[in-house]
């Protein structure tokens, strides 16, 4: 059993293997062969009992004539004429005569007086006539009239009924012959028509499309369901098609919205640093007049005032060259831990102020990620900031850090501050879109920033009046998916 598996597996491999048209043709003529098989079976045996039925009754019409013919002879005493009908009729092949007493023993027509001895049990076609005596027959026999004298056997032999079932077995394998090749021939021919011409059709355009050629259609009438799909290749490549145009009127748009943006990002790049040297300029002016007049006159104030205002656009173009030009991270390996708990330190003293509880979920020998400890310190610094800023009456921030089964580390910093509005979440990652009165609008546009650099993501979830939770998920690299930096 166990030798006959991996043959049957390599059968349906090759069967599985064969193109759709060959199986149908295969299909088809097996059904067609065992038909034609089991017809021919069943006519050959109907046709044996045909033959036997048709001998039989030859026997049956021959036997009264050769019997009338037997008592003739022994009436007129012409034995010599039994024996030249019999030796006749027995030379033909075609019957087979014997003369039997009332015993069933075979007589010889050429010697009477000869011992007799038992016929032999007869043939399946076969009929023993029975020869009833005259009354001319009681001088040689000595018996009442109407005596059985014996028999008269004929039996249809077996030589003519092979001759005939040979006959008519070489008529039927022609016919069966004839009819199979040609029915085999409209199979093949239906099959190709049917169903190789239309799938070679079908494929050819599909290898068009796979090279590129979205113009190919298959316009040629196809039979039954091949039309159906004819139809949704069509109505793919259309669609097809049609997200191509889209895909590349799309790219060309955002193409050339890069290239303006990053036009525009130059010369804001440039004009923040030319607007910002003037402000250094001011800035140190001012604090020259600051320091030449008394602390409580009116001008001290209002010069303090000018000074708050120009340190607000220096942070501001500060940022905005930040995000401008965010340096190439130094990548190396290092645990999270690392520059979350400086950023942490960094803004505890701020915590106590608000009187905000910081909770700290982090787990143990975390797996080492590759990148830039001092750019993630500002990222984790600057949502830290953003989180004790939802709170300024106090609250609870939770910081969590685990490896997850996807090979990431994920960091989670979540608040209990008012959250964001539904109308403002897509948009806080938009350059200078805040809700804050000071705030620059840079801080997360830059954090996702340093965050995609790092092949991380960087998402918020928020709710009103349910808090902030922000997730960041740093890959680790495989040959240290097991490791953890100490």
């Amino acid at each position: 059993m166990a030798e006959n598996k991996p043959l049957r597996s390599r059968m349906a491999a090759w069967w599985r293997a064969l193109p759709l048209a060959a199986q149908l043709f295969a299909a088809i003529s097996g059904a067609i062969g065992a038909v034609f098989a089991v017809s021919f079976i069943y006519d050959l045996w109907t046709s044996t009992r045909r033959i036997e039925t048709l001998q039989a009754e030859a026997v049956r019409t021959l036997s009264p004539v050769l019997a009338d013919a037997v008592e003739k002879a022994m009436i007129h005493r012409s034995r010599e004429n039994i024996d030249e009908l019999f030796a006749k009729l027995n030379s033909g092949h075609r019957v087979s005569v014997q003369l039997l007493d009332s015993e069933k023993r075979i007589v010889n027509t050429h010697n009477f007086a000869s011992p007799r001895a038992p016929a032999a049990e007869p043939s399946p076609v076969s009929l023993d006539f029975p020869l009833q005596a005259k009354a001319a027959c009681y001088r040689c026999h000595n018996v009442p009239a109407s005596s059985n004298l014996g028999y008269l056997r004929i039996s249809a032999t077996r030589d003519e009924r092979r001759s005939l079932f040979k006959d008519h077995l070489q008529s039927r394998a022609l016919m069966a012959g004839t009819g199979a090749l040609l029915l085999g021939i409209a199979s093949l021919l239906i099959v190709r028509w049917l169903v190789q011409e239309p799938l070679l059709l079908v494929s050819s355009a599909m290898e068009k499309v796979k090279r590129g050629e979205l113009a190919t259609r298959i316009i040629s009438p196809l039979p039954g369901e091949m039309r159906l799909i004819a139809d949704g290749f069509n109505s793919m490549v259309n669609g097809i098609e049609r997200d191509r145009r889209q895909i590349l009127d799309l790219h060309r748009k955002q193409m050339a919205h890069m290239d303006r943006l990053a036009t525009l990002g130059e010369l804001a790049a440039q004009l923040a640093h030319e607007v910002r040297n003037p402000l250094t300029g001011l800035g140190s002016a001012l604090q020259l007049l600051q320091q030449a007049e008394p602390p409580a006159e009116k001008k001290s104030e209002i010069i303090s005032k000018m000074l708050a205002q120009l340190n607000r656009m220096d942070r501001t173009m500060s940022n905005f060259l930040s995000y401008a030009r965010i340096p190439d991270p130094v990548f190396r390996p290092f645990n999270i831990e690392e520059p979350l708990n400086h950023a942490v330190f960094l803004i505890e003293p701020r915590l106590r102020e608000q009187k905000i509880q910081l909770s700290r979920k982090i787990r143990p020998r975390l797996p080492a990620v590759h990148g830039d400890p001092a750019q993630m310190e500002q990222v984790l610094l600057n949502l830290l900031l953003n989180a004790a800023q939802a709170m300024p009456s106090g609250g609870t921030l939770t910081i969590s850090a685990e490896a997850n089964g996807g090979g990431n580390v994920g960091v989670i910093i979540a608040d209990t501050g008012p959250g964001i509005s539904p109308d403002n979440i897509d948009k806080i990652f938009q350059p200078f879109f805040t809700t804050r009165e000071n705030g620059s609008g840079l801080g997360l546009p830059i954090a996702k920033q340093i965050v995609l650099a790092h092949s991380g993501d960087l998402n918020v979830d928020s709710r009103p009046n349910g808090g902030t939770r922000v997730t960041i998920k740093l890959p680790v690299p495989l040959n240290q998916g097991q490791a953890a930096v100490s």
